[in-house]
């Protein structure tokens, strides 16, 4: 497992100068999603009885939010939206009437968004929504790549609504910048 990607490799030439910023900051975060997903998961177990999970790989959520933000371009994704509203929504994620009783959100294209203060708070509400949501334990107890992948998909529906598209360019990117190699590859059980 590797931490940090190296910002002049030869895989991240392609991209700009602000998609490598991006990229490199990114990797960690995506990891830390990872971790947490782990750890709430310790803490919360699961439904189905077994007792056992394996979280979100890195290299996935990695892609995921590659993908969506479109390499940190896409207007929510940015730090700051406008002049009255922090972004830092890297996944797209769309509003709801919880979200809105504590935190801001974005109207874009007749669509609401979260917003986030900074990264730390996209992260953690990502873990949560992956956690505490029973729409993505399915995803939490397989340790297949390729099945995440598929599964995460049925999810962005609000995003892409081409699921093989969507499927086939978070692959590209997995193999393209060899996101596996930053995945915490241990699987956790609950005792």
């Amino acid at each position: 497992m590797r931490f940090f990607p190296d910002p002049n490799s030869p895989a991240l030439r392609s991209l700009t100068d602000e998609q490598r910023f991006f990229f490199v900051r990114i990797i960690p975060l995506a990891q830390r999603i990872q971790q947490q997903i782990i750890a709430k998961c310790e803490d919360h177990g699961t439904y189905d009885g077994s007792n056992r999970y394996i979280g979100i790989y890195a290299s996935i959520i990695a892609a995921d939010i590659l993908v969506n933000s479109n390499f940190g371009e896409h207007p929510l994704s940015k730090e700051k939206f406008s002049s009255r509203a922090n972004g830092n929504n890297l996944n797209l994620s769309l509003s709801n009437h919880w979200w809105e009783h504590d935190h801001d959100s974005i109207l874009l294209d007749g669509q609401k968004y979260k917003c986030y203060a900074d990264l730390h708070e996209f992260g953690n509400n990502q873990s949560d929504e992956y956690v505490y949501s029973e729409e993505f334990y399915d995803i939490l107890l397989t340790a297949d790549h390729a099945e995440q992948v598929r599964l995460l998909g049925r999810r962005r529906f609000h995003i892409f609504s081409d699921f093989p598209a969507w499927e086939n360019r978070i692959n590209h990117e997995i193999l393209r910048f060899r996101l596996r190699e930053y995945d915490i590859t241990a699987s956790y059980h609950i005792s």
